[in-house]
């Protein structure tokens, strides 16, 4: 189960705020040259903020550094890795802000750039606040205990279901800490899928007609 689109997901753990129960603490990593790593994340930042007309080549290449491991991006061609960079925009949140929630119709994915976020479902078999759904039925009150099922740090993403289909979101998306994102919205990714998908056609049309008796072969058995 894959709880929201979560790409990458790390151990549960408690959350500031009192906003989740319970989990692993997470881990420091012992990362080094941490003033590196913040700049670094800057820049992505910046170049992601530029408008797509005025992105350039070492914009598309600072974000791909950063993105190019995450789960959903890493098993795309290097060309629509590429145009996803080409296409993202940056969405910031603040401590505890609610990125979207569990039943939404969601339109957009998300790569945590800097800071963190609670994946958050409701607890399964846990009684009606408001004595309205009985013992075994499903509650969906808005004051139904949640609890935290996944803890998503940086270069982890989320949602990405929401830009194949039309499904609710399985999951509410609480930041632990102010959070910075980027984005790839739905409308933006169906383009880049059907531009993707012409020049796919085309290409393959292109080698066809270098090969004219399979060309015609496939010609005779069309008509």
């Amino acid at each position: 189960h894959d709880p929201a689109g979560a790409s990458g997901l790390a151990s549960p753990r408690p959350v500031a705020g009192g906003v989740a129960q319970g989990g692993v603490a997470r881990a420091s990593g012992g990362r080094r040259g941490g003033g590196g790593m913040a700049a670094r994340w800057m820049s992505v930042r910046e170049s992601a903020r530029q408008g797509q007309d005025t992105r350039t080549e070492q914009d598309v290449d600072l974000i791909l550094d950063f993105v190019k491991d995450v789960k959903f991006i890493a098993k795309l061609s290097e060309l629509q890795k590429r145009a996803l960079c080409q296409i993202m925009t940056v969405e910031e949140f603040t401590i505890h802000e609610t990125v979207f929630n569990i039943g939404d119709i969601g339109d957009k994915y998300y790569i945590i750039l800097m800071g963190s976020a609670s994946v958050m479902a409701p607890i399964e078999g846990a009684p009606c606040p408001n004595s309205i759904h009985g013992e075994g039925e499903k509650c969906d009150c808005p004051e139904r205990p949640f609890e935290q099922l996944v803890y998503l740090q940086k270069g982890m993403g989320f949602g990405e279901l929401a830009l194949q289909s039309d499904e609710p979101r399985s999951a509410t998306i609480i930041t632990v800490e102010p959070t910075v994102t980027l984005v790839v919205n739905k409308s933006s990714y169906e383009q880049l899928a059907g531009h993707l998908h012409k020049r796919f056609t085309e290409d393959r049309v292109r080698f066809l007609l270098k090969f004219p008796k399979v060309f015609e072969a496939i010609d005779r058995h069309l008509a």
